[in-house]
């Protein structure tokens, strides 16, 4: 059976179980996602069959945790993917999970999910938006050769013509959501979190609709923007805690709701302005000063002198502090052969938003 047949079987069998799904009681049945026959994908993609469910607190996948905003969220389709960088044939699969919350029928908030296999490479380094400057905010936490966390908060136009390749996920799910007649959200506003270390990697995208609750207009407040920002340095413990996966049910790590927030001068958040510590000088002078006490101790129970163990140590130290550091310097500039995952398909075109005062 090729795997195409398996994603219409499993459209199929969603279709025929007719079972309704309850949520909060401003919604009265939301039908199961029916997969539009109309949607086909790739042979290399590989769709698993949609279990429809409720999620609240927090959703696993993958043995990574996601904890999510307050309500009842429909989790929708799940895929498998090859995604690599624009250049090599080296491509890694990333698991990636749709998750819509409804106000009525109209989709309110959605989280896209995408991880490594516990099997696959989790080597995927920063996201490429972490380091841009034109989005509202963007916050690196650390970066290594073996561990990264970042953040930033941007504005998102789905559908757009000139957007970047779309997550096979978040289409098929789009595509539900047009089918079953839920109202779609014409632009977002997102915070992205991306994990890395060397077993696993997860990047979690949460949307939201900014339209509700307004007269009409696309325009983004700064007093929005702000907001989300607070909400999303906030959030930091929350997302980190699940990607380790140690939330429990009814923990105190929960997710707050962005727009009842209470918004926090960026300026407390902005990392931007503060210079990043140089590692590898780090590195070297926490190994000189260990090595620099080891060697003072042997030279001094050796030779029995202070002042000979004290210019023996300072010397070596020196010497090959300054090789330890030139040695450094030289590996950070060799290509890494690692797959790398700066850009990962999204919901649409982040880009820096519209916003008013």
């Amino acid at each position: 059976m090729k795997r195409a047949d398996v994603l219409v079987l499993g459209g199929a069998i969603v279709a025929a179980s007719g079972a309704l799904v309850l949520l909060d009681t401003a919604v009265t049945s939301v039908p199961e996602p029916i997969l539009a026959r109309s949607t086909v994908l790739p042979e290399s993609i590989f769709a698993l069959p949609p279990v429809p469910g409720i999620a609240t607190g927090f959703f696993e996948t993958e043995g990574k945790q996601v904890p999510l905003p307050p309500g009842k969220w429909v989790e929708m389709r799940r895929t498998v993917s090859p995604y690599g960088p624009a250049t090599g044939a080296t491509h890694a699969p990333v698991v990636s999970t749709v998750l819509f919350r409804l106000q009525g029928h109209r989709i309110d908030a959605a989280v896209l999910v995408q991880v490594n296999p516990p099997e696959a490479t989790s080597n995927w380094g920063i996201a490429s938006g972490c380091e841009r400057r034109d989005f509202y905010f963007t916050d690196i936490r650390y970066v290594s050769d073996h561990d990264s966390a970042c953040s930033y908060v941007t504005y998102v136009t789905p559908w757009a013509t000139s957007a970047p390749a779309i997550d096979d996920a978040w289409r098929l799910s789009m595509q539900q959501a047009v089918d079953n007649g839920w109202d779609v959200p014409q632009q977002w506003l997102a915070v992205v979190y991306r994990m890395t270390d060397p077993l696993d990697a997860m990047q979690v995208r949460y949307l939201f609709d900014p339209s509700l609750g307004k007269s009409g207009g696309k325009e983004v407040t700064s007093d929005e923007v702000a907001r989300l920002t607070t909400w999303s340095e906030l959030s930091w413990r929350a997302v980190q805690t699940g990607f380790f996966g140690h939330l429990k049910p009814g923990s105190a790590d929960t997710l707050g709701e962005w727009a009842t927030t209470r918004a926090q001068p960026l300026a407390l958040w902005d990392r931007t302005a503060r210079p990043a510590p140089d590692r590898a000088a780090m590195k070297t002078t926490s190994e000189q000063i260990i090595g620099s006490l080891s060697s003072f101790a042997v030279t001094y129970l050796y030779l029995g002198s202070l002042a000979a163990a004290s210019t023996l140590s300072v010397a070596a130290s020196v010497v090959t502090g300054a090789m330890s550091y030139a040695n450094d310097m030289v590996w950070s500039h060799v290509p890494d052969p690692a797959v790398r995952l700066p850009d990962l398909p999204g919901a649409g075109l982040e880009q820096s938003g519209p916003t008013i005062l």
